[in-house]
């Protein structure tokens, strides 16, 4: 990941022997809303559990502001270094960029597609998806699952996604088409990735979920469920993969025996 952008140092701590200052950093806030009740949730369960797997979604947390500290904010670090508007990333332009055999991570553009499957992530889309060709190598970037996991429904969805592909947009309710996934075309790291998920300890998941559920955001029975789904799909994903395997067009019959 490339470093973050300092808006400006103020004063030295003054305590200790390293040299640590207090200083700005520039980040982007979201909170929930009547429309959008599981905002903050949503963002940083998969905020802290894409970090855990080591995808590129930029340091993030809770925040509250001194005036209204009642209210909690999600924060994420803004990756955007020299400030001008980075366009929406093509598909092709990830693939092709990540393709290249000296990229240290050639199989990132892979693990966005099935993190979001695992997280119920149907609303990943070209304009939350940066990749920034202006750093060798070109560097993507993760962001906004506003959308995922409780949606805007709670536990409800949750339980009626439980065993669905989601990232096909295959009905409204579910969401729209994953931006990536026609652009897939070798299931080459299908199996590290789904080895990855299923490595994600048990407690990594309710670590993610407690923080959320003890600012008081989502209930105990919420927080029960989004551990539950998590820790199923974990399990499924391979299963739940290859049962809709014709939602892969450009993936040949042959290479889904990989699996």
């Amino acid at each position: 990941m490339p470093p973050y952008q300092i808006i400006r140092f103020e004063q030295p701590v003054g305590s200790g022997v390293t040299d640590a200052w207090w200083a700005q950093l520039r980040a982007v806030m979201k909170r929930n809303s009547t429309a959008e009740p599981y905002c903050v949730p949503n963002e940083l369960v998969c905020g802290l559990l894409g970090q855990f797997l080591g995808l590129p979604v930029p340091p993030c947390g809770l925040f509250v502001e001194p005036r209204n500290p009642s209210a909690v904010w999600f924060g994420t670090m803004n990756f955007n270094l020299n400030g001008d508007t980075l366009p929406p990333a093509e598909p092709d332009d990830c693939f092709l960029a990540y393709a290249d055999p000296a990229h240290p991570r050639p199989d990132a553009v892979v693990g966005v597609l099935l993190f979001d499957l695992w997280v119920l992530n149907a609303d990943r889309h070209s304009r939350n998806l940066v990749l920034d060709d202006s750093v060798t190598p070109a560097q993507l970037h993760v962001f906004d699952h506003s959308h995922a996991l409780f949606g805007r429904e709670g536990s409800a969805r949750l339980h009626r996604l439980r065993e669905d592909l989601v990232i096909a947009g295959l009905n409204p309710e579910s969401g729209n088409r994953h931006c990536l996934i026609d652009g897939v075309r070798f299931t080459n790291w299908f199996r590290f990735w789904l080895d990855r998920i299923h490595a994600v300890p048990r407690f990594a998941i309710t670590d993610a979920v407690d923080r959320v559920l003890h600012s008081r955001l989502i209930t105990h029975e919420e927080a029960g469920s989004a551990v539950e789904t998590l820790w199923f799909r974990r399990e499924r994903l391979t299963d739940i993969l290859y049962r809709n395997r014709n939602q892969f067009p450009n993936i040949p019959d042959a290479l889904w025996g990989q699996l």
